[in-house]
């Protein structure tokens, strides 16, 4: 018999010990005698237990045939969810190209891709919400998170045994599947790339670093720009760093900024990690300044050395993720310690040369 803590109901104790069994594939068939006398309890426990985890769909129940075990990589339909805080604005690429990366993955693989909005209510307390009774119920075989949801709303999924990828945030503290793109190094080469090129004064304008206690990319390209600077005994300075939205007049201003700077104080090199910001810098021009800007962008453009980062790769390779965990189940990850899958692709346009303007 297993070992059950003494807590109340005693059926949601012995429906959790059969349910992380059925994930492990650990049980094949079951049934209401197996469960009295493997748990020692009554007909009435056991059938609760049996309408619980059939509810939450983890069973079916066949007549003369007792309660077939359904893991997700065997079901018919097979449903994800995406979940952000908000309707995503047009004017913002991530979330629209991300989801258009799972749904190109999911309509191959024949998933059914559905949207969730949680307006930044954690999921975990809003037990009324359809997006609670889903993943409670198992009414979705896998999630994506494209917003930075709390680490309590992380550990209940966890908890819950949701197969589930966050992507673009980092969760230092926490293990869990994530998708995002190597800023660091990306960072690293692209000032290696203008230090040898002469540019000694070079100014980095990035997106958030932190939301709600989690590392967003801005913290990893600040964090990898400052190491650079100390390994070649460059003073930081904090003029030349700023933090803006992705949009492109966050772009124009912060050049504009640059501009208003001192002459002798003004950047050689502007590092712009924001894809829509970097439009924006680019269509700043002034006779007195010639600057050279590296733009990261989401495709190719007409430009002499550039940063390509893919938000619909990033979206494909979330999904593969994920499907790794629902044909697998969520330990295959755990076991082979993979805790993030990044994406690096680092791409030039033309030759690495000086650009003057």
């Amino acid at each position: 018999m297993e070992e059950i803590k003494k807590r109340e109901p005693l059926y949601k104790e012995i429906k959790e010990i059969l349910k992380n069994d059925i994930l492990n594939r650990k049980i094949d068939l079951l049934s209401e005698s197996k469960i009295i006398h493997q748990f020692k309890v009554s007909s009435t426990t056991a059938r609760r237990v049996l309408n619980e985890l059939e509810e939450e769909g983890f069973i079916e129940r066949r007549v003369g045939k007792g309660s077939i075990i359904v893991l997700p990589s065997e079901k018919n339909i097979k449903e994800l969810g995406v979940i952000f805080f908000d309707i995503y604005d047009p004017d913002q690429p991530f979330i629209s190209e991300v989801v258009k990366g799972i749904e190109e993955k999911s309509i191959i693989k024949n998933y059914y891709l559905h949207l969730y909005t949680t307006r930044k209510k954690p999921i975990s307390e809003n037990c009324d919400s359809s997006l609670y009774h889903i993943i409670t119920r198992r009414k979705i075989d896998g999630l994506f998170i494209l917003s930075p949801i709390s680490k309590e709303d992380i550990i209940f999924l966890k908890k819950e045994r949701m197969p589930f990828v966050v992507i673009g945030n980092i969760y230092s503290e926490i293990k869990v599947p994530t998708v995002t793109f190597d800023y660091e190094n990306a960072i690293k080469y692209v000032c290696e790339v203008l230090f040898g090129y002469g540019y000694k004064k070079v100014a980095l304008v990035t997106g958030p670093k932190e939301e709600n206690g989690i590392k967003r990319g801005g913290y990893f390209c600040l964090l990898s720009y400052k190491k650079f600077l100390k390994e070649k005994g460059i003073l930081y300075n904090s003029k030349l760093v700023k933090e803006v939205e992705n949009r492109q007049d966050y772009g124009y201003k912060v050049m504009e900024e640059f501009y208003l700077l001192d002459e002798g104080e003004r950047p050689e090199a502007i590092i712009i990690t924001s894809f829509k910001a970097s439009e924006g810098a680019l269509k700043f021009i002034k006779d007195d300044w010639k600057v050279f800007i590296v733009p990261f962008t989401d495709g190719d453009i007409e430009y002499s050395f550039y940063i390509k980062c893919s938000y619909r790769e990033i979206g494909k390779k979330a999904f593969n993720l994920l499907e790794k965990q629902i044909e697998e189940g969520i330990e295959v990850l755990e076991k082979k310690r993979v805790s993030l899958e990044v994406i690096n692709e680092l791409e030039k346009g033309g030759a690495y040369e000086k650009k003057e303007f």
